[in-house]
């Protein structure tokens, strides 16, 4: 039989902590642009994530590699907000972001949340996904980044 990719909720995984999340956004951090770094310390981060944010994983055999982390609190908002995702560059073009965000989307609809915002690059291959998926852009800043909102 074989090995297959498994999704699940940090919170829920028995093997997996926010040291194991902490490890995965540092090997990522780079491929963000600027680098996450150099925004916030990826420790804290993570922490935040951990103990404040929805964090789904991706995960294959004892390996995380894919998260996507988001913000769902309707006592607060009435919308959510994708913090955090990204997919090993090995299991890329898999359509694992694709499942995480579709994921969250149905969670926050869970949860009657309106609208889902975040934000990416012009240029990233998240772009095209979050259009797909029904985003819309609806700011651009001088830095070629875009904020992004989905109505739920």
């Amino acid at each position: 039989m074989g090995k297959t990719l498994k999704y699940g909720n940090l919170k829920e995984a028995e093997d997996f902590s926010t040291n194991d999340l902490y490890e995965f956004i540092s090997s990522q951090e780079h491929y963000f642009e600027p680098n996450l770094s150099y925004k916030v310390n990826l420790r804290d981060y993570a922490e935040k994530l951990s103990n404040l944010a929805t964090v789904n994983i991706c995960f294959y055999e004892s390996k995380i590699v894919g998260v996507c982390a988001f913000y769902c609190t309707p006592d607060i908002y009435d919308y959510g907000f994708l913090s955090f995702l990204s997919v090993e560059s090995t299991y890329r073009n898999r359509g694992i972001a694709k499942k995480m965000v579709q994921d969250m989307i149905e969670h926050c609809r869970h949860f009657g949340m309106k609208t889902l915002k975040s934000s990416t690059w012009k240029s990233s291959k998240a772009m095209r996904m979050y259009m797909n998926l029904g985003f819309k852009a609806t700011y651009s800043l001088k830095d070629e980044s875009v904020l992004l909102d989905l109505e739920l």
